[in-house]
């Protein structure tokens, strides 16, 4: 019983911490622009992205903006975004995840289990 307690408490406070939000591509290359560029032309020279994708949101209690690293409501890493071989027809397939983590800057590529309709790619 006492850990069950103990999760839903930490349930209920990481809501309050972080929340999801949708961010647009051409935000993403604003960050990665001076932080990862190499990392970014990979991206951009392989894959057709989607224009909007998903991020973590920064909530009043998060360390970050209680600590003044960030304000309320900031797009955070992990970046999601539906993405397609570049110049491949068709619905997006894949799915790449844009990290910061240990230090530097990743991404993944994961094949999506049902192809989303393709909606117009971004150009940075």
């Amino acid at each position: 019983m006492k850990t069950a307690l103990i999760l839903l408490f930490t349930l209920m406070i990481s809501t309050l911490c972080l929340g999801g939000g949708s961010i647009g591509w051409a935000d993403v290359v604003k960050r990665l622009t001076p932080e990862a560029p190499d990392l970014l032309k990979v991206i951009n020279d392989a894959f057709d992205v989607a224009r909007s994708g998903s991020a973590l949101r920064l909530g009043p209690h998060s360390l970050d903006v209680e600590e003044g690293r960030a304000e309320v409501g900031t797009r955070v890493p992990p970046y999601d975004f539906n993405c397609k071989p570049k110049g491949q027809p068709g619905p997006y397939t894949l799915r790449v995840e844009i990290s910061d983590w240990d230090g530097g800057w990743h991404f993944t590529i994961r094949k999506l289990p049902k192809p989303v309709p393709l909606e117009h790619p971004s150009t940075p």
